[in-house]
């Protein structure tokens, strides 16, 4: 299956399985936080399969899509608007 095969499975985004013991953060919970982590998934499979001498190109793409995540984790996190 080929990335772009598993990206147009992600209609609906995958939850998070959280143990009884553990209680979810609120930004797990976000439909935007599981798509970031989808993409995140794909990205990392487009990057593990760039040809040599497209290391620039994986390193920026890489980083990207890290910062994605986070960010709306960061987000999620303050009380106050922008």
């Amino acid at each position: 299956m080929t990335w772009a095969d598993k990206a147009s499975t992600f209609t609906q985004p995958e939850r998070v399985a959280v143990d009884s013991a553990r209680t979810m953060l609120s930004f797990q919970k976000l439909d935007v936080y599981q798509r970031a982590l989808q993409f995140l998934v794909v990205a990392l499979e487009v990057i593990s399969r760039l040809p040599k001498g497209h290391a620039e190109f994986a390193a920026q793409l890489r980083a990207a899509t890290q910062s994605t995540v986070a960010n709306i984790a960061e987000g999620a996190g303050r009380r106050t608007r922008a």
